[in-house]
């Protein structure tokens, strides 16, 4: 059965969606030049960032496989569960949310903003060590 969690919204990513709207409208109205342009520019960034944003989640499918879809647009990353060497919570600094980093096969890494975090890490991990016990 798959598992499926989604991404926590952070006070940084509304921030960010925030200023660069801010800034869209700002070169929208000074129209001299290349302004426009440049609003229209960040325009589309912050509507990939929305859409980032909101429709990020995490998926743990039966076969031991992460799928982690940041999004609409961008190209979905799978991981094995079997390939996972550690995972470690980070708490979060000033403008750093706290976040989740997997590390994965030679030294690769990822990072991940369940709203569940403490589910996920748990779910994780269960699936880490029956993974283990299967191969064993």
């Amino acid at each position: 059965m798959n598992r499926t969690f989604q991404h926590k919204i952070s006070i940084q990513a509304i921030a960010a969606v925030a200023l660069l709207a801010a800034c869209a409208l700002m070169l929208f109205l000074n129209r001299n030049g290349i302004t426009p342009l440049l609003g229209l520019g960040l325009m589309l960034i912050g509507a990939a960032a929305v859409d980032r944003t909101v429709h990020t989640e995490y998926v743990m499918t039966p076969d031991n496989k992460l799928v982690i879809s940041r999004g609409r647009i961008a190209k979905p990353l799978v991981l094995n569960i079997d390939d996972i060497v550690a995972v470690r919570p980070v708490r979060g600094l000033l403008f750093v949310a706290s976040h989740i980093v997997i590390e994965y096969g030679a030294g690769h890494f990822t990072s991940v903003q369940p709203a569940d975090s403490e589910g996920f890490v748990k779910e994780l991990k269960r699936r880490l060590k029956q993974a283990d016990l299967t191969t064993n």
